[in-house]
C-alpha cells in the first residue's frame, strides 16, 4: 500500500475563537474524500480538540503529529475509507503508519537529492517526529501487551532486542535529522 504525499491543507486554528474550532474542523473534515489530508495548526497541544474530534468522527481518520513545540502544534489528519465508527486494528493502525512514514523519508531525501534542503529538512522532521510516535506506541502498548501474553520479562526475549534497536534508530534521527540539509555531509 502506498501513501501519496500530498499538498497540505492547513487550518490554522489560532485564527479562530475556541466556540469556532471545533465546528470548523468538523466542516473541513467531512468535506475531505477518503485518503485526502487536513492539517491542524493550533498555539496549544490540542489534546482536546482532537478528543472532540475523535469522538464526533469516531474511526473516520488516522492522525499523526507533524510538529510538537512550545509555540505551535501541526496534525495531520487523514481520512479513511471506511463506514463511521468503524474502528481499525493494530495490524492495519501500524501498517499505515508504516507505509506514511516510508513515503516522508523517501520524499525527504529526493527533495534533497534534487537541492531543494529546506523542504528535505521539513520533511524529516516530519519522518522523525512521526517514527518516534511510533517507537513510543510500540514500546507503551504493544510491547507490554505481548510481554503479558507470552510471560516474557521486558529485559529479554524480542522487545528486549527491538528497544535496543529503537534506541540505536533515535540515535541516527538525530544525526540524520542534522545534516540532511548541509550539501556536504554524506548521503
Amino acid at each position: 500500500m502506498t501513501i501519496p504525499i500530498t499538498a497540505e491543507r492547513p487550518l490554522d486554528l489560532r485564527l479562530l475563537s475556541s466556540e469556532e474550532r471545533l465546528p470548523q474542523v468538523l466542516a473541513s473534515f467531512d468535506a475531505l474524500a477518503p485518503g485526502e489530508t487536513l492539517v491542524l495548526v493550533s498555539g496549544d497541544a490540542g489534546s482536546e480538540l482532537l478528543r472532540r474530534l475523535q469522538a464526533q468522527r469516531r474511526g473516520l481518520f488516522e492522525w499523526s503529529v507533524l510538529e510538537s513545540g512550545p509555540a505551535i502544534w501541526r496534525i495531520e489528519v487523514a481520512r479513511r475509507a471506511v463506514p463511521g465508527g468503524e474502528l481499525r486494528g493494530v495490524n492495519e493502525a501500524l501498517s499505515w503508519d508504516h507505509d506514511r512514514l516510508d513515503a516522508l523519508e523517501a520524499v525527504a531525501f529526493e527533495k534533497r537529492a534534487s537541492g531543494d534542503f529546506q523542504l528535505a529538512r521539513e520533511l524529516y522532521a516530519e519522518f522523525a517526529a512521526g517514527l518516534k510516535r511510533h517507537i513510543g506506541f510500540e514500546e507503551q502498548l504493544l510491547f507490554p501487551a505481548f510481554e503479558e501474553k507470552t510471560g516474557m520479562p521486558p529485559t529479554a526475549g524480542p522487545t528486549a532486542v527491538m528497544r535496543a534497536e529503537h534506541r540505536e534508530i533515535e540515535a541516527l534521527l538525530g544525526q540524520i535529522e542534522a545534516g540532511i540539509a548541509d550539501a556536504a555531509a554524506p548521503v
